[in-house]
Order: C-alpha cells, then structure tokens, then sequence
C-alpha cells in the first residue's frame, strides 16, 4: 500500500472509531437512565412485614407435595434473609435422590440447624451402606424427630426406630 493509501484508511478507521465512541456515550446515557429508574421501582410485595412473608413462605411450602424451601433463596436477597430466618421452613425433608449416606447426613445436619429447635419430618431412601455415625446423627435429634419414613434396610430402620423418641410418636417405614 502506498502512503497516500494508508493515510487515507487510518482516516477511515479514526472516523469509525469516533462514530462508535459517540454510539458509546448515547448508550452509556441511556443505561444510566434505565439504571435510574430501574432503582426507583418500588415492588409491592418487599413493603410486606417479614412475619407476613413469612407466613406466606410456609403456606407455600405446605402446599407442595414434598415442599422444600430452597426454590425460596434464589428470588432475591430479601426472600432469602426471610426464608432462611423462618425456622418452620425447615422442618420437611425429603431425599430420596442422594448420591452417597454422607451427602445425606451432611443435608439432615444442616436441616437440624436451619429448623431451630423445631420437630422434624423426614423422608429418605438410600441402598445400605455403611453409615460411620449415623445412629448418634438420628439421636442427635433428640425428642425432634416427629416423623421418619425411611428405606435403608430392615436392620437400619429397626436400630432407627429404638432411637426415636416415643414421645414424638414418630413412625419409621421400610420403602
């Protein structure tokens, strides 16, 4: 290419890059615009109490089969705080997916934390296996434990069924 070519293509590609800056300044205008907006957008339900949304989050979890709350926490940051400082959200566990006894028992403990000091309702099933601890995790619960439906093997849910307090009158199932 020859001088006279050159300078006339960096002429060119000064003038588009000029154009684009512009369209870049429009836009930026613009997105501060929406950006503006967009904040002073006011959503009905976040204006309800926390112990009304509370309570809304336990009818709905109430409502679904084998109701689990965590679809809850991915709303926004405000549902999430609510749900999990609402202890009665917690109280329902149903695992009959899990991939190994200690993803289980990692699952339960964190369940026993979230529901406060609440009784518990559990449904689970897993093939036998061994469970290092298990039957100081379920006597963990103490006098929690309200409902168990299990399905680990005859021997599992007998051992399971003399820790269980009576008080609770917790009934434990073979599946």
């Amino acid at each position: 290419m020859s001088g006279a070519n050159l300078r006339a293509r960096l002429a060119e590609i000064r003038q588009q890059i000029a154009s684009l800056e512009a369209q870049m300044a429009s836009l930026r205008s613009e997105e501060e615009l929406v950006a503006r907006d967009l904040g002073a957008l006011v959503y009905p339900v976040l204006t309800l109490p926390n112990d009304v949304v509370s309570e809304i989050f336990i009818q709905y979890v109430n409502g679904l089969p084998k109701g689990s709350p965590l679809c809850l926490l991915w709303v926004c940051r405000s549902w999430r705080e609510v749900a999990l400082s609402t202890c009665r959200l917690w109280t329902r566990f149903w695992r009959f997916d899990s991939k190994s006894n200690q993803h289980l028992v990692d699952a339960l403990t964190l369940r026993l934390a979230q529901s406060g000091s609440l009784p518990l309702d559990l449904g689970a099933s897993l093939p036998p296996a061994p469970w290092n601890g298990a039957d100081a995790f379920f006597a963990g619960g103490g006098g929690r434990w309200r409902y168990a439906h299990l399905g680990f093997g005859h021997t599992f849910i007998c051992n399971l069924y003399l820790l269980l307090p009576c008080s609770t009158r917790a009934r434990a199932h073979c599946l």
